[in-house]
């Protein structure tokens, strides 16, 4: 039997869609070929593929050529030279501003306001989506008409500068304090520059909340880093491979956007949510996060922080008010609540990409943390579904 193959191209990088694509692929067979994900660019012409996941935004001679592979294709953002009939994956951007909205109005905000930062859908819809909830809840928002003006062109490089100071400008006469709603992390970044610059203070004047959407860390190295909306990318991607894979097997194609909902919220000091302040801890917070699926130790844990075990564990217990173990579980916990909602691996398989080594280890583990077993869980959010 002939396995069947999808490629991922992009001029966009976002790890979370070729990870839940490669799971999908993983679960039924599939295999998930991701070496023009980062640089479509480079895509040869013939890469033996029976169909493709596209998402193609700055480069519009990468569009023609994955259009001219004449293959099932899924893309994750819409393009204006594609005939009808494309499926189109995406976030549901405003569910996501209507999330930023949520997590700005508990902080009891004197003012809410958006700035819209470029023509792009993206903005606008997570913007209208903030204001859309706000209303629902009688809350007024400031979605200054200055900012809309900018919005209309992108910001080059020689006036990036400008904008900011300009964007500066419009939340100083705004009644402080402040939560604000930005879809771009990079240009918040330079935002809270400039406004540390003239005096002003993240979060106590300006709260602040973005879209997760780059790979290069920018919310969380921000000067205050930035409370985030997680689009999940990584359903995005699950979704993308099983649209796919229906239409390999013969069904027909839905042609329709698919907009899934955000994953959550990643709560950060631009919202008074502070971050582990003792490095050693936060390279262990880090590891914890990004190697969850591998078979980690706490001496492991010590040896890459460079920091003895015992000090270690007591540090960790000191500002994260839980055990090292604790933590672990329960971000492995939180990844197999995920893949049991939204995937149908085997428990086996979940328990693998959760870091356990033995079905019986992780059944435990679950039943112990959730109160039910991984098969009863599955079937309840189901049903929930239904």
């Amino acid at each position: 039997m002939t396995t069947l193959r999808i490629g991922l191209v992009s001029d966009y990088f976002r790890a979370g869609v070729a990870e839940g694509a490669a799971a999908y692929g993983r679960a039924h067979g599939v295999e998930i070929d991701p070496r023009w994900f980062v640089r479509g660019d480079w895509m040869g012409d013939h890469p033996a593929w029976n169909a493709v996941i596209a998402e193609v935004v700055n480069m519009p001679t990468l569009a023609d050529r994955v259009l001219a592979l004449n293959l099932p294709t899924v893309l994750m953002a819409p393009l204006a030279q594609a005939p009808a009939g494309f499926p189109v994956v995406t976030a549901d951007f405003r569910a996501c501003g209507a999330l930023a909205f949520e997590e700005l109005a508990s902080l009891g905000a004197r003012s809410l306001a958006v700035l819209r930062t470029s023509p792009r859908d993206i903005d606008h819809e997570c913007c209208d989506g903030f204001i859309d909830a706000a209303h629902a809840h009688g809350r007024r928002v400031i979605d200054p008409e200055p900012a809309r003006k900018l919005a209309e062109t992108v910001a080059t490089a020689a006036h990036f500068n400008e904008r900011v100071s300009a964007f500066a400008d419009i939340l100083e006469e705004m009644p402080r304090p402040v939560g604000v709603f930005l879809a771009h992390a990079g240009l918040t970044y330079s935002l809270q520059m400039e406004l540390k610059r003239r005096g002003f203070r993240v979060p106590e004047d300006y709260a602040m909340v973005v879209i997760q959407k780059d790979v290069q860390g920018t919310a969380e190295m921000a000067p205050v880093p930035i409370t985030t909306v997680d689009p999940d990318s990584w359903q995005q991607g699950y979704f993308a491979a099983q649209l796919l894979h229906d239409q390999l097997r013969g069904e027909r194609p839905d042609a329709s956007v698919h907009r899934i909902p955000p994953a959550g919220i990643t709560r950060r000091d631009s919202t008074g949510c502070p971050l582990v302040k003792d490095p050693g801890v936060a390279k262990v917070v880090h590891l914890i996060r990004e190697r969850f699926a591998s078979d980690l130790k706490v001496d492991e844990l010590a040896r890459l922080a460079a920091v003895g075990r015992r000090s270690l564990e007591e540090r960790f217990r000191k500002e994260m008010h839980q055990s090292i173990h604790e933590a672990l579980t329960r971000r492995r916990m939180d990844e197999a609540r995920k893949l049991l909602r939204s995937t149908p691996l085997g428990i086996a398989l979940v328990a693998e990409a959760c870091g356990y080594s033995s079905v019986h280890y992780f059944t435990t583990a679950f039943k112990r943390e959730t109160g039910t077993s991984p098969a009863a869980y599955r079937a309840a959010a189901g049903k929930g579904r239904a």
